[in-house]
């Protein structure tokens, strides 16, 4: 995680020098955000289908992310993000004689993507954002129990993918360098079928932005 951050703040002062000192309209800017995430998991992938086996899963958690960009002009900004979506679980409970399971799913990568700006007034905007997101999913069976699910016991596996993504939010900007912003991200399908099961996410968040000037 240090790195990473490190690597954003190297983007900031490199997009600072890049844009010199320009009106409030223009500039890099940095961002921290966290909020709710959303998993949708395909019954395709982790649906059992055994008699006696009730199967649950655990569709919220906690995501947070940081970011860096760049205002173009009040209407453009380029954006990039690293998002932990957070944990996720699937279970499965059945009787002693059959046996239980927990499986974690959890989600992360780096966002990249163009926001369009639709000034409402001085200080509050509206905005959409589209772009690519490179994903790495994670599943592990955190316990099993019983003869059904024996064969689960220390599985863990990764899978990478990259998906398109799109959002939608608001942001109100209450200082010269400090923004508050509200916005839904869809992050599209992750995993695969072969190896850890596919999986839809979604944010809605909630950031601080600094901008540079």
């Amino acid at each position: 995680m240090r790195k990473t951050i490190s690597s954003f703040l190297l983007l900031i002062s490199a997009l600072s020098i890049a844009t010199g000192v320009r009106a409030q309209s223009k500039g890099a800017y940095l961002g921290v955000g966290a909020g709710i995430s959303n998993a949708s998991f395909n019954s395709n992938d982790f649906s059992l289908g055994l008699p006696g086996v009730a199967e649950s899963a655990d569709k919220t958690s906690t995501g947070a992310k940081v970011f860096a960009g760049l205002r173009f002009n009040r209407n453009l900004e380029a954006e990039v993000s690293y998002v932990n979506l957070g944990k996720f679980k699937y279970s499965y409970s059945g009787a002693p004689a059959t046996g239980s399971a927990v499986i974690d799913y959890k989600v992360s990568g780096f966002a990249v993507s163009v926001v369009p700006m639709l000034p409402v007034s001085e200080e509050f905007s509206l905005f959409c954002r589209v772009g690519g997101f490179g994903s790495t999913a994670k599943a592990s069976v955190s316990s099993a129990t019983g003869p059904a699910f024996a064969g689960l016991a220390g599985f863990s596996d990764s899978a990478n993918k990259t998906t398109f993504y799109f959002g939608a939010g608001a942001q109100y900007d209450s200082f010269r360098r400090i923004g508050v912003r509200v916005e839904y991200e869809n992050y599209g399908e992750v995993g695969d079928s072969n190896s850890v099961g596919r999986v839809k996410v979604s944010l809605i968040s909630a950031s601080l932005v600094f901008r540079f000037q």
